[in-house]
């Protein structure tokens, strides 16, 4: 049986030319974005701590981290209603888009406005300020943290305006102006530093640039899809009970990496001790090269995917799976190649010596690691359509699983315990993910696996 192409537009004047180009467009807008956040976080220290110290970049970090919290306030709305409006996008009902846009621009102003009053009154009316285990006065903490929730408020609003973007195939500019406005903070914050030796002149002047940010994103916005305003005329309360399981279900995989990432983390902490901790960290900090990129597929497929369920295209739906994967597992096995013949000059550079290289436990964290970009990768056809609510599920309680696990396998086998722990659920996730994945488009195993385990070479006809 022949199998299907894994080439998404072989003609050049196909009409789904313009999906590869929107795919093409859009990873290379998203890894700029990312290029752009490392960039910030490394250009963070250096400014931050000539402006305040170390100690003062400390209480920095304590406040903003503190203020990022309210990011959660969303509870995955805007990530079900991007799906969402993806999905009746391709099937060419733009006035149902606008319904759900405008439903859920009335939910998350009012969630905004909440958590903003919330916050606001903590900060000016009770004695919270004070608590902090900060050496910043009072009236300093209540001015940043104003900044940082009026800031942290508006970027909900932003999520929303990008399901705008993705839904109308302008996924590259949406991620381009989601770029704008973390860039935009940033400088904001570092004038504010330098120039004023001020959190407060950082924080507010961070949040005037992202908000003037947030402005432009919004006229460009206007100006790719003027049919998309923003109201509350359309607003159906009805479209908010419907999205609210995927909403929540989405909300639910932050605490599944947080148990994977962290969770791991405090296990290691509370059997082996601190510098067992640090090794294992610093271990699985090489290992996770592989996952910067591959995250950016998900990111860049899932619009597309989703406009394609909603055409009822399941040639292009299994296409598009089988292209991501395949990309995903063969970008995955090089850099995991790269980072296990060159782990243990990394880690000695890293830390100038003070970590040896466990060449057992950076092999089992490796194979975790590929074990996670497979089935991360394969999710995106049920991320994509808001039936993920079964792989969330499964998910925190696998990684909640897997903490528990490698408590008596660190005793018993030492910092290879934690990694065999995680290496087991992610094999277990990698073949219900898989198994729904290929159920959801129609796929069969073997076509499957010929596809993805053809190396992807660029020009090449398959």
């Amino acid at each position: 049986m022949e199998s299907e192409t894994t080439k998404l537009d072989p003609d050049p004047a196909s009409p789904r030319n313009s999906v590869r180009t929107r795919i093409v467009g859009g990873f290379s807008a998203a890894l700029f974005g990312q290029v752009v956040s490392v960039g910030i976080q490394l250009a963070a220290f250096p400014a931050f701590v000539a402006a305040w110290g170390m100690e003062g970049f400390g209480h920095w970090l304590a406040l903003t981290s503190l203020a990022s919290f309210l990011t959660l306030s969303e509870m995955g709305f805007a990530t079900a209603a991007a799906n969402e409006m993806a999905m009746d996008a391709g099937r060419g009902d733009r006035q149902r888009v606008v319904v759900v846009y405008q439903s859920m621009w009335a939910l998350l102003s009012s969630i905004s406005g909440i958590a903003l009053t919330v916050g606001l009154a903590v900060l000016w009316f009770t004695p919270f300020p004070g608590l902090l285990p900060v050496d910043v006065s009072i009236w300093e903490v209540r001015v940043i943290g104003t900044a940082l929730i009026v800031g942290v408020a508006s970027s909900v609003l932003s999520q929303l305006a990008i399901a705008g973007f993705r839904c109308d195939g302008n996924f590259a500019v949406g991620s381009l102006c989601f770029t704008l406005q973390r860039t935009s903070e940033f400088i904001g914050q570092v004038i504010g530093a330098l120039t004023f030796r001020s959190m407060m002149a950082a924080a507010v002047l961070g949040t005037v640039f992202r908000l003037a940010a947030h402005a432009v994103t919004m006229l460009v916005l206007k100006r790719y899809s003027p049919w998309l305003h923003a109201g509350v005329r359309h607003a159906d309360s009805q479209v908010v009970r419907k999205l609210a399981s995927p909403a929540f279900a989405s909300a639910a995989m932050p605490l599944g990496h947080a148990l994977n990432n962290q969770g791991m983390i405090q296990v290691v902490a509370a059997v082996a001790g601190p510098a067992a901790t640090v090794a294992f960290s610093a271990h699985r900090t090489i290992a996770n090269i592989a996952t910067q990129l591959t995250s950016i597929i998900n990111r860049v497929v899932s619009p597309e995917f989703a406009r394609a369920y909603g055409e009822s295209d399941m040639p292009l739906q299994r296409r598009l799976h089988r292209q991501a994967c395949r990309y995903a597992i063969w970008i995955s096995a090089l850099a995991l190649a790269f980072a296990c013949l060159a782990g243990p000059w990394l880690l000695h550079f890293w830390t100038r010596g003070k970590v040896t290289c466990d060449l057992a436990l950076l092999a089992s964290l490796l194979l975790a690691v590929f074990m996670r970009t497979t089935w991360f990768t394969s999710s995106v056809v049920a991320t994509s359509i808001n039936l993920h609510q079964r792989l969330a599920t499964l998910f925190v309680f696998g990684m909640g699983a897997s903490c528990l696990v490698a408590v008596p396998l660190t005793r018993g086998l030492g910092l290879i315990g934690p990694a065999v722990a995680l290496l087991g659920a992610e094999t277990i996730l990698a073949g219900f993910v898989l198994r729904d994945s290929l159920s959801l488009v129609g796929d069969k195993w073997r076509t499957f696996l010929h596809d993805v385990m053809v190396p992807p070479v660029p020009g090449r006809r398959s």
